[in-house]
């Protein structure tokens, strides 16, 4: 009875996707059980990018700068932060010994 077939993007967001948050055309998922913060194209539902968190990390929550060039991930099970260099890629966990 339908004159067009449905168009439905899915995307697995993976284990526990406990935070969320769209920028522009981009969704920003923290997935909690697998450890990564994944970028997805909202018009095409592709991945984009993958940030590791280390192993066992429980990265909960994620913030960014006002000009987005940095990403803020706090680690709930290791006690830290994770500073994420958008424009290098490069990381740094910060841990409460660090913030004495």
């Amino acid at each position: 009875p339908c004159a067009q077939t449905p168009r439905t993007v899915i995307s697995p967001l993976g284990q526990v996707p406990n935070d969320l948050h769209i920028r522009g055309r981009e969704a920003w998922v923290v997935n909690s059980g697998d450890n990564n913060v994944i970028v997805y194209d909202l018009d095409t539902g592709d991945e984009r990018d993958r940030l590791l968190m280390p192993v066992g990390s429980n990265p909960w929550q994620v913030a960014f700068s006002a000009d987005g060039r940095w990403l803020a991930v706090t680690l709930w099970a290791s006690n830290a932060v994770s500073l994420v260099d958008r424009q290098t890629g490069e990381t740094k966990i910060i841990d409460h010994l660090e913030a004495n």
